[in-house]
């Protein structure tokens, strides 16, 4: 829903690295399952012909 969200609102997914996790029973929580954190860069397209340096500042 998130992605969708955003898509809608004129951002783009740059990359999209997802999280690595193992199932196995033993651990307690989906947070145990996780041995690998995933990222998901975006950009907001109403900044693309901005200046870096005022896109980092904000």
């Amino acid at each position: 829903m998130l992605q969708d969200t955003l898509l809608r609102r004129e951002w783009a997914l740059i990359l999209e690295s997802p999280c690595t996790a193992i199932f196995d029973g033993v651990r307690p929580s989906l947070t145990g399952f996780t041995i690998q954190d995933g990222n998901q860069p975006w950009a907001n397209s109403r900044f693309r012909d901005a200046h870096p340096r005022l896109i980092r500042h904000r």
